[in-house]
């Protein structure tokens, strides 16, 4: 009987410890916790723990000399100036909730990031007063998100990519060749267009150049009559690509959604602007594979695009 007895407490203190474990690692930073500095501006300074980014999951690929995250989780802080919670409470849609921006101070969010898709979600927010207490949580995740130049969370997804692969992803942001030109002409009427490639956004599978292009067409006076923000899928190899999202803008018309997107792989013909952005980028290639491999699921050894004198 004694011994049932205690098998039966091992058990309880057993499954009390499996429910306990898992809401302490979800468990928001403490007060003491070292919060790194990120950005500010008018409205947000954004923040993230160091200490709290944790790989969650990992995949064991034959030929690559560790296991490779593929899905981070960290926690991050967004502190507020009255404009910035009046914009973020509008956003939630809680002005019945917090109808006083004043009394909004900062949020805290544990986020999830897939560094080899490049995307980003919420998975809680907690938003607090300035004395700490908490106003209004959020429990339910949100979507995933692609990171590029216009995402506001783009910084922290850098920061906490970066906390695991040490690869300059946030230096990357803010430095002067994050924008690869890729090709420049005169227009008729005076005007020029040109295009550069975001490298922050690169990343190749198989022979694919994935990035984020932005293309901007301007008049004589230098007054910007079009923008074109596009993924682009380009076959480095083969010389085809594939616009597979995006946006345009207008003076007009603002931010707008593209309409079309492609089904499949177009050609780039020899000789126009968009095959010396090809040749650039065929380039740029070669010379930074370990960039545009740094969170790749493929064994070195079978990486179809290797390095010219290799």
């Amino acid at each position: 009987m004694k011994n049932a007895w205690e098998k039966f407490c091992c058990a309880v203190v057993a499954v009390l410890l499996f429910a306990v474990v898992p809401c302490r690692a979800l468990a928001a930073p403490d007060a003491s916790e070292e919060w790194y500095w990120l950005a500010s501006d008018a409205k947000y300074s954004k923040y993230f723990a160091p200490n709290e980014v944790t790989v969650v999951k990992s995949l064991n690929v034959a030929g690559l000399e560790r296991a490779m995250p593929t899905v981070i989780h960290g926690w991050i802080k967004t502190s507020f100036s009255y404009e910035g919670a009046k914009e973020t409470i509008a956003n939630y849609g809680i002005k019945d909730i917090l109808p006083d921006p004043a009394a909004l101070a900062y949020s805290l969010a544990l986020v999830e990031v897939s560094p080899q898709n490049r995307t980003f979600r919420y998975l809680e927010e907690d938003f607090y007063d300035a004395q700490g207490n908490i106003l209004w949580s959020k429990r339910t995740p949100g979507s995933e998100k692609e990171m590029n130049s216009q995402q506001y969370d783009e910084t922290f997804y850098a920061a906490i990519v970066d906390s695991v692969f040490g690869m300059g992803e946030l230096e990357r942001l803010t430095s002067s060749d994050r924008w690869y030109e890729l090709w420049k002409e005169k227009r008729s009427d005076g005007g020029e267009e040109s295009a550069m490639a975001d490298t922050s956004t690169m990343r190749l599978k198989g022979e694919l150049l994935f990035y984020w292009e932005w293309v901007t067409k301007k008049d004589a006076k230098g007054n910007t009559l079009e923008v074109q923000f596009l993924k682009r899928a380009l076959n480095v190899p083969m010389g085809t690509v594939s616009t597979k999202d995006g946006k345009t803008w207008t003076p007009q018309a603002g931010w707008q959604d593209l309409e079309e997107t492609d089904l499949t792989f177009h050609g780039i013909q020899q000789g126009s602007k968009e095959y010396t952005g090809l040749l650039r980028l065929r380039t740029y290639t070669a010379k930074n594979l370990a960039w545009l491999y740094r969170a790749s699921l493929e064994p070195n050894a079978e990486r179809r695009l290797q390095r010219d004198e290799e």
